[in-house]
């Protein structure tokens, strides 16, 4: 049965809209004109809910409100009134008892929204007092649990429905009352302990409260407990007689009718924000009459004045409008005349807006229908502001047209460009071949455009440039991607030119190219690299002959020191005259060790001097040869050291280093004629990866080193002879007065150890030459003053194999052998000297030069014979330990050796010292 709505209103048009609102929405409906007719028919009719105008002719409507209230409280009554939204308005309307109000217009929706959600709550609400009035009627049927308290005793008793309401059995609870309060909810308790003795303590009679209760299967069940006091005639608190309802449903209900408004009100505000917020003009309208009931503030803006609120849809007429056509629109073309009628159109519109401006709105229309029989009951119209849009489809056109005119005028210089270029342009097409190419491939190379189209790719390619074009060009690459390629094309005459190629690939898989004749070009690079070649062979020349002159000077001169002094020898003794020859023997020994160090310098430049590297402490050796510095640097030069702490190992030849650091201090004291101040310093650095090139040009390599830095503050090297410093020969000296080695000595031994040389000086200020020896991680050698030599023995009868290819220096070594008391065996090359190995003879000591003749040298024999005379101890003699194959050295670092040239007493001193050892494992 539809329920009865009470539709008051003064004006005959909104009885009607709403009526018909109301009955499409599945009400019965009456009607009432004022406030009498109202009172009148709420007390014959009782309708479930009054829709109720404020304004009404005879009576005041909070008035009417107010006395349905008080005479028929359970009538519901919803306000309608276009004065609400003011504040005071609704306020005496919620005075007056109204159980909700509408804003007028309301949209049809809106108000069966509100009717609907009022009597459900309606509804809610009867069933939450049906509910109660169960429960009252169950307190009368002892359907409660009722208990008995005496307060005097403290013993409480139940009656069975404790179990039936809680599953408590009422004779397993014990009289106790600390029972009953056991059972109350830990956050009720307190509050509850307080209302019971606050009502024992006083006068009244009755208690009642609403806490939670523990069930027997431990869940907590809502209870409203209430309690009659029996006093004694001093009003002393004598028992306590109450029963306790479960109202756990009737709590359920009202948070679902609390939870229902609620959401009703989130419902109301949520719709309300969207709809004043939304980027487009809204609309509303009653259906069919067209009357405009609802409308945004977006709408307002666009049309930039107030809405008109037409009553019917007759009155659209007072619109101005007109269509993409000129055409204006009359009343019947509006979209919300179509919505109400149940068509949905969209018309582009130009609106004579309120302050007599024109623009351009997207009017959109749709009905609005009944959810539940889908009659109309309304339209609605979304009404988007496109003028904006509209500028920029005309200004777009019109840059359109502009494009349009600029393409072709830039075409034309394209097509100019295309036809006077001297550069080969072309389409090419992988696979097929060219698509169009310009006219100068035919004045470079003979060929018409329809000869060069017509041919199959690679055509014209050079036979050796096919590969590379196909590998460039065959294959359709990515859009966008470049190319390049350099080959050669062959001309009408037979001829070939070469074509430097750019390319890009477009979006439809062609390339587009470009050539450029590049023949001339190569012609002159090819003609720059052959002059280029001649210049560096020039200069290979130049330095070798530098290079052999100056040592053919200085072995010249050496070699007229020894044969004089050995020719001027011979003439006194055959004059008898013995007394001179010591002066003759001392010159011819210092021309032989001169030429000596000169073999060791040039050696060392090559890196290829034999090496016999030690852990060295470096500040040990600049201490210990201190005093020998200062003798050679004279009294002039004051000799200054800064010697780092803890200072790291560093693995090299002690004696090179000596030297090196010699040189250093005889070429700093000869940059100070007139005296100054050489400084040696010492110290750990870490050099990076991104270090600069050293002073011959090699990029130092990252790692820990030990410097070691000589300093001067003599006259400087010139900038212009900084880079020469290291070639071997130069020198700044007079002539006589240097050799040009001493540096290419120095950077030598500095590169075979593993190291750099870096070199600063500003002329006029001095100069800073600063050695970088690789760190070693072992223990340190304990450098021995310079001079210091191990004491010679003779030899014990001990047998030596001297295996040597020159028979000057085989015999030296064996007179000195013999007379120092050794047994002194004799061999030209290895296969001698196996042969004397196999014959059982008794060796204790090999002495083998690394170079032999017939096949097999030093190193290799010493293999062979460790496999036949295991731990036999070995001794080689070297000048230039390296393969002349791979420059790599025929030694391992920790062979025994000694460098030739060699004074006998530095050969006996090795000899005893290795007899003193024990022979090898």
């Amino acid at each position: 049965m539809s329920e009865l709505i009470l539709n008051v209103d003064d004006t005959e048009a909104g009885r009607y809209a709403r009526t018909r609102t109301l009955e499409r929405g599945g009400f019965a409906v009456i009607e009432a004109r004022n406030g009498a007719e109202t009172l009148q028919l709420v007390a014959e009719r009782r309708p479930a809910l009054v829709l109720l105008d404020v304004k009404l002719p005879d009576m005041d409507g909070h008035a009417v409100c107010a006395a349905i209230k008080r005479d028929h409280p359970r009538v519901l009554v919803l306000q309608t009134s276009a004065s609400f939204i003011a504040s005071d308005d609704r306020v005496r309307g919620l005075d007056g008892g109204a159980d909700g109000y509408l804003s007028q217009p309301t949209p049809p929706q809106e108000l069966l929204a509100a009717v609907r959600a009022l009597l459900r709550i309606r509804r809610a609400e009867d069933a939450t007092r049906l509910t109660e009035e169960r429960y009252r009627l169950a307190q009368r049927a002892t359907n409660d649990a009722i208990w008995d308290w005496d307060v005097v005793q403290n013993q409480v008793t139940w009656n069975d429905a404790l179990q039936s309401l809680f599953g408590h059995a009422p004779g397993l609870t014990g009289h106790a009352g600390g029972w009953w309060l056991g059972q109350i909810h830990p956050d009720d308790r307190p509050r509850l302990e307080r209302s019971i003795q606050d009502t024992l303590a006083g006068t009244a009679s009755t208690w009642s409260d609403e806490y939670r209760f523990r069930r027997a299967d431990g869940r907590y069940a809502e209870v409203h407990d209430r309690g009659y006091v029996l006093r004694d005639g001093a009003g002393r608190a004598l028992r306590m007689i109450g029963a306790m309802a479960d109202i756990t449903e009737r709590k359920r209900a009202e948070a679902e009718r609390e939870a229902l408004l609620l959401q009703l009100a989130q419902e109301r505000a949520r719709f309300a924000t969207l709809f004043e917020n939304v980027p487009v003009g809204v609309l509303l309208a009653e259906a069919p009459s067209g009357r405009i009931v609802l409308s945004n503030r977006r709408m307002s803006e666009i049309i930039r004045s107030p809405v008109p609120f037409s009553q019917r849809h007759e009155d659209y007429g007072e619109w101005q409008g007109w269509l993409p056509d000129g055409r204006p629109v009359t009343p019947g073309d509006w979209p919300l005349r179509h919505a109400v009628r149940g068509d949905s159109t969209t018309e582009e519109v130009l609106y004579l807006r309120g302050d007599g401006s024109r623009g351009w709105l997207r009017i959109s229309g749709a009905p609005v229908r009944d959810a539940q029989t889908q009659e109309v009951v309304g339209g609605c119209v979304v009404v988007h502001d496109i003028d904006r849009e509209k500028h920029n489809e005309a200004e777009l056109l019109r840059f359109n047209q502009q494009l349009e005119a600029l393409v072709a005028e830039r075409t034309a210089e394209r097509d100019r460009i295309w036809a006077l270029s001297d550069d080969l342009l072309g389409v090419y097409e992988p696979g097929t071949g060219w698509r169009s190419v310009n006219p100068a491939w035919q004045r470079l190379l003979g060929w018409s455009e329809a000869e060069i189209l017509s041919m199959a790719p690679g055509t014209l390619d050079h036979p050796e440039d096919q590969a590379s074009w196909q590998a460039a060009f065959a294959h359709r690459p990515d859009a966008g991607a470049p190319l390049s390629h350099e080959g050669r094309l062959r001309a009408q005459d037979d001829g070939y030119r070469t074509v430097a190629w750019k390319a890009v690939a477009g979006q439809d898989g062609l390339i587009y190219a470009f050539g450029r004749d590049v023949s001339a070009e190569k012609a002159a690079q090819e003609a720059l690299r052959r002059t280029e070649e001649q210049l560096r062979q020039s200069q290979k020349m130049e330095a070798l002959g530098q290079l052999t002159g100056g040592i053919a000077h200085d072995f010249n001169n050496l070699l007229t020191g020894i044969v004089g002094s050995l020719e001027l020898m011979g003439k006194r003794i055959a004059q008898n005259r013995v007394g001179e020859l010591r002066r003759y023997m001392d010159a011819a020994m210092t021309s032989a060790n001169r030429a000596a160090a000169l073999t060791h310098r040039l050696l060392a430049f090559a890196r290829r001097q034999s090496l016999a590297p030690r852990p060295t402490d470096v500040n040990a050796l600049v201490q210990s040869v201190t005093e020998l510095l200062h003798r050679t640097v004279g009294e002039k030069v004051r000799i200054e050291t800064s010697l780092a702490d803890d200072l790291w190992s560093t693995l090299c030849d002690p004696n090179q280093l000596e030297n090196a650091l010699l040189n250093l201090a005889i070429n700093a004291r000869d940059a100070m004629p007139d005296g100054g101040t050489l400084t040696i310093t010492t110290g750990n650095i870490e050099v990076a990866g991104t270090a600069a090139p050293d002073a011959a040009g090699r990029h130092e390599q990252p790692g820990s080193y030990v410097s070691l830095s000589v300093a001067d503050n003599g006259t400087g090297i010139p900038e212009s002879v900084l880079d020469k410093v290291f070639d071997p020969f130069f020198t700044t000296k007079p002539l006589g007065k240097g050799t040009g080695l001493g540096l290419s000595m120095l950077y030598g031994f500095v590169a075979q150890s593993g190291g750099h040389v870096r070199l600063a000086s500003t002329l006029g200020q001095g100069t800073t030459v600063t050695l970088l020896l690789p760190r070693h991680q072992g223990e340190e050698l304990r450098t021995e003053a310079p001079g210091t030599l191990q004491p010679l023995a003779p030899g014990a009868g001990e047998t030596v194999l001297v295996v040597e290819d020159e028979p000057s220096v085989r015999m030296l070594v064996l007179e000195v052998l013999r007379e120092l008391g050794y047994v002194a065996l004799e061999a030209g090359n290895a296969a001698d000297a196996l042969a004397i190995l196999r014959s059982g003879a008794a060796i204790d000591l090999l002495l083998t030069d690394v170079g032999l003749p017939g096949g097999m040298n030093g190193p290799q024999l010493a293999e062979a014979v460790q496999q036949s005379h295991p731990g036999l101890r070995v001794l080689f003699v070297t000048g230039y330990a390296f393969d002349g194959t791979n420059g790599q050295s025929l030694l391992p670092p920790e062979a025994p050796r000694i460098n030739k040239p060699f004074a006998m007493h530095e050969l006996a001193a090795r000899i005893r010292e290795m007899m003193s050892s024990p022979p090898a494992a």
